[in-house]
């Protein structure tokens, strides 16, 4: 129940006084024509290098690598990890397990890398498929098998994430001492069970850094960074896209905005301003939403006052870049959260705003759905045609070509089983 929701968040206030009051209404100016305060390339790659700095003192920490990349899952692993999801065993060929280490810290994020059946040059694309939020016993739910499969049947090369200590993303044990320097508190788990405070992320962002600080990010963020990392360092390896949902949706708008290396991102109900989370409680999140020192929108008319950046800066910097591309997905009729038509208060302004910038585009799109998830619709019309879209790898158009008919009888072949949800 909401209200219980409320009580908590407050509790968590009153019990860390000395933290910035998190509790809604969150400042704002209520004009998002006044929340975007860059207007030019070299303001707005100072205001992604802040965000970055705000996040990683030490920056973008480009270079750290993952730390095991070769653990090939065994093909049963569905059954042996008690996990309820079955991927189309058609559709590829191998997973890998790879494990990253958040923040230097002993953090540890899993990743599912896997590669497609299909050979046609996509394979030399990444698409990250962000899930969330779930528990371990739900699988790949809320689209994302969907997804994973339809982006597979196409010959892309998927690598599937989760939230920080959420269900298969969360190795069983983890730590942020208090004896760490800088940090406030600590947080814990170890092997069975997750121990109390860690499941709500208000404690990644009160007991890590320093009061008001971006550390807490990191748990949220470190293992889409070195996936990256991870692809980028390997030979042929081509553009980077990104999509998730709800808490997925959250990192692709987060992780497009400090990567510049993501080139197409598509993030589904998973972020809206601090002005409309005070009118909307199904919208307000956890506190990696509303985090008032990063998100702060209580900006005055000539531009000063909020924080390190305003959520429709965050989106902005999503699309901007040379051939970047953003595509905000909101389920226009869910129930859930980040539903309804709030995205019309903002879509103009920050399309502008990048197309003013000069590099990159963003787009905002409705589904019809009820769902809080991705839909087939935003598979089919926009994630699809999206990467179909990219500009293709040199080394990937002559395989393209002689191609080119097997993937179509293959979309097509997958499209025929699965019957049009009518809107």
């Amino acid at each position: 129940m909401r209200w219980i929701s409320w009580l908590i968040l407050g509790w968590a206030t009153l019990s860390t006084a000395s933290q910035p009051q998190l509790t809604p209404p969150f400042p704002t100016n209520d004009d998002p024509s006044n929340q975007i305060r860059f207007s030019n390339e070299a303001e707005a790659d100072a205001a992604r290098d802040a965000l970055i700095q705000y996040i990683w003192d030490g920056g973008l920490p480009t270079s750290v690598p993952i730390v095991h990349a070769d653990i090939a899952l065994p093909p049963n692993f569905d059954d042996a990890q008690n996990i309820p999801w079955t991927l189309d065993p058609t559709l590829y060929t191998r997973i890998d397990w790879l494990q990253a280490w958040v923040a230097d810290w002993d953090f540890f994020q899993n990743t599912l890398l896997i590669h497609p059946t299909l050979v046609n040059g996509n394979n030399q694309r990444l698409v990250i498929v962000h899930q969330g939020h779930v528990n371990w016993d739900q699988g790949l739910a809320a689209g994302i098998q969907e997804t994973i499969e339809a982006v597979l049947a196409e010959g892309y090369t998927v690598a599937a994430h989760q939230m920080a200590a959420a269900g298969w993303g969360m190795i069983p044990f983890g730590d942020v001492s208090g004896n760490v320097p800088g940090h406030q508190g600590e947080i814990h788990w170890r092997n069975v069970g997750i121990s109390a405070g860690i499941g709500v992320h208000e404690s990644f962002m009160l007991n890590t850094g320093p009061c008001g600080g971006g550390w807490g990010f990191r748990l949220f963020l470190d293992d889409i960074i070195q996936t990256v990392n991870y692809w980028t360092s390997l030979p042929g390896s081509g553009p980077v896209s990104m999509v998730g949902t709800s808490g997925g949706g959250w990192s692709t708008h987060m992780a497009a905005a400090i990567d510049p290396r993501i080139t197409l991102s598509v993030p589904v109900a998973g972020a809206a301003p601090l002005y409309h989370k005070n009118v909307s409680p199904g919208s307000v999140g956890d506190y990696e939403q509303f985090w008032v020192p990063l998100f702060d929108e209580d900006i005055d008319e000539i531009g000063e006052g909020g924080g390190v950046a305003t959520w429709l800066e965050v989106f902005a910097l999503g699309g901007y870049g040379e051939d970047r591309r953003q595509i905000m997905v909101t389920n226009l009729n869910e129930g859930c959260c980040f539903g309804g038509t709030f995205p019309d208060s903002f879509e103009n302004i920050v399309a502008a705003a990048v197309t003013g910038l000069g590099g990159g585009a963003w787009e905002h799109e409705y589904d019809p759905s009820n769902l809080h998830q991705i839909n087939p619709n935003t598979i089919d019309e926009i994630l699809l045609p999206a990467l179909i879209a990219l500009p293709e790898p040199p080394r990937a158009l002559a395989q393209l070509a002689g191609l080119l008919g097997l993937s179509l009888l293959h979309r097509w072949k997958r499209r025929s089983r699965r019957p049009r949800e009518e809107s």
